[in-house]
This record gives structure tokens, sequence and C-alpha cells, in this order.
């Protein structure tokens, strides 16, 4: 639920909020690297890309054949 409401505030330009809901989302499905790379996204669109890049190593350390955790930190 607060995966997709993160979506929605993404798409809305909301990042702050998306990522808190991205966040929440973490605490009940924290083995998922989907789940784990968009609050990465949001926080490179504030401004943080350290920030961003610490769920981007969490995405690729659970599954290393993620191919957008790999793409995102490239960039």
């Amino acid at each position: 639920m607060h995966f997709f409401k993160g979506l929605l505030y993404s798409l809305q330009g909301n990042h702050k909020v998306a990522a808190e809901e991205f966040g929440k989302e973490l605490k009940t499905s924290p083995n998922d690297a989907t789940t784990m790379v968009s609050p990465g996204k949001e926080l490179v669109s504030l401004s943080d890309p350290s920030g961003g890049l610490k769920y981007f190593m969490m995405a690729m350390q659970i599954a290393p054949k993620y191919g957008d955790a790999s793409i995102v930190t490239g960039k």
C-alpha cells in the first residue's frame, strides 16, 4: 500500500513524501530490491545522492542481478 502511495507522490513531484512512503514500505518488505531502490531515487531527486546511494548498495547486495540498482548507481 505504501509503495503505491509513494509512486503516486513521486509522479506528482512530491519527492519528500514519496521517500517517506517508500521508507514505510521498507519496514514491511525489507528484502525487496524494487522497494529498496525507490527511496534512493527519491533522495537523489531531493539532492541527497549519498543518502540514495545507501539504498542502492543495499539493493545490490540483496539482488545482485537487479539492473535498476546498478544503472541508477552508475548515474
